[in-house]
């Protein structure tokens, strides 16, 4: 057992698909996650352990650098790690490598079926590989495009080469491991990695239902969808991102999981209040609750936007910074000072810096470029650093409601 508490994890490289012996009477889960999302991920893994009664494995998507996440985050048993760093074909943009990711999860999963989730995704009662199934069947939403999700059909129907006439409506993801290996076969999955609005539920689906019509229990999403064993938090039609801050686990009811939005800012707290009623109505479940201190992921350099923005937390995918930001910089370069460059279109802004538990000192950022010297903590392999923005009058508001005090444009090491 771990110094945490953990039980041993064994760590799969990459496979090929003929490789791992099938058992068809349990189901592997997969989730791509990343340090980003580890504040979220740990509720996911407490509710997998407390709900999760199916057979199968947890197969983790991670990377090798990510590592000193496992000191502050319990893994569930014989969870596996698959590591981005054996994937050499990954490009910058961490979004497309996650829908190729799961593209090919069949290569690293030892079972017929397996079920395709995130790190927002949440066990809210006991749970069977059986409530995914129907007649023997797996079940498959769909449903016809709306105004939000035809973002997604070009981009699909460019992949496939064919019109796509409907799209997945489902959270219940149940992925046949025969059947994502012929779509990998036919259609090179790399091809995501380059390729502009491409949805891989949709590509995958649309594939299953075209040419294995009688692998799947296929379901009208528009009529039934409020059925199924999963919901949506957030994500439901037509915008996809109904924020709700009143929203609680009575509005679901008959669900064994729920899915948050991940970009919203209550969905850490709401995903604890959930966790916690779910628990409260299955007394009897041992629940193994996550700590609630602050997760600082580690940041790679040199800086780059499309991967920067992914990796920091509480701050917008085009770099404009929330009330708080904090991301951790790794301690074994001898460079001792960190150089960050905001972009303010309306000064003063003011706030403050800290690293690890140093007191917090106070910035001043004007109208314009800015560069704001953060000086690092000698020895130690990690240097967290948070910042808080003040409230600030002259910062230009959006028709959104967005505040954008500043955007965070460089960041560097000096000696």
């Amino acid at each position: 057992m771990g110094a945490n508490g953990t039980q041993p994890i064994t760590v799969l490289r990459a496979i090929s698909v003929e490789a791992p012996v099938l058992r068809f009477r349990s189901v592997d889960i997969v989730a791509v996650t990343c340090a980003a999302d580890a504040h979220l991920l740990r509720y996911f893994l407490a509710s997998y352990e407390c709900f999760w009664e199916g057979g199968g494995r947890l197969v983790l998507v991670t990377r090798r650098s990510d590592s000193y996440l496992w000191e502050d985050i319990r893994l569930p048993a014989r969870t596996r790690l698959i590591y981005r760093e054996d994937f050499p074909e990954l490009g910058p943009d961490d979004f497309r490598n996650q829908l190729y990711l799961k593209l090919i999860a069949h290569q690293f999963v030892e079972t017929e079926y397996y079920l395709m989730m995130d790190s927002d995704y949440l066990f809210v009662a006991p749970c069977l590989e059986d409530s995914f199934f129907c007649q023997g069947k797996p079940v498959w939403f769909h449903c016809a495009w709306d105004e939000t999700a035809v973002r997604w059909r070009k981009g699909s129907e460019a992949f496939v080469g064919e019109p796509i006439t409907d799209i997945c409506a489902a959270l219940q993801l149940v992925f046949s491991r025969r059947v994502a290996a012929e779509f990998c076969r036919r259609y090179n999955p790399r091809r995501i990695l380059k390729m502009e609005g491409v949805s891989e539920f949709t590509v995958y689906g649309w594939f299953a239902r075209h040419f294995f019509p009688d692998a799947y229990h296929w379901v009208d999403g528009a009529s039934n969808f409020g059925n199924g064993i999963g919901r949506a938090v957030n994500q439901v039609p037509p915008s996809y991102c109904h924020l709700d801050p009143q929203v609680k686990l009575d509005d679901f009811p008959g669900a064994r999981f729920v899915m948050f939005w991940s970009h919203w800012d209550l969905a850490e707290s709401k995903m604890a209040e959930f966790l916690q009623e779910a628990h409260r109505r299955h007394p009897d479940r041992r629940l193994n609750f996550p700590s609630r201190c602050r997760i600082y992921p580690s940041v790679r350099l040199p800086f780059s936007p499309e991967t920067f923005y992914f990796d920091v937390r509480s701050i917008w995918s085009d770099g404009w910074v929330k009330d708080e930001v904090w991301f951790a910089i790794d301690g074994l370069s001898p460079k001792r000072r960190l150089q960050i460059e905001f972009d303010v279109p309306a000064g003063p802004i003011t706030g403050s810096w800290q690293v690890s538990s140093n007191e917090p000192r106070s910035f001043r950022l004007d109208t314009g470029l800015n560069e704001l010297p953060i000086d690092l903590n000698s020895g130690g392999p990690r240097h967290p650093i948070l910042l808080r923005f003040d409230a600030a009058a002259t910062a230009i508001r959006e028709s959104t409601g967005r505040s954008l005090r500043a955007r965070l444009v460089g960041l560097d090491l000096d000696s």
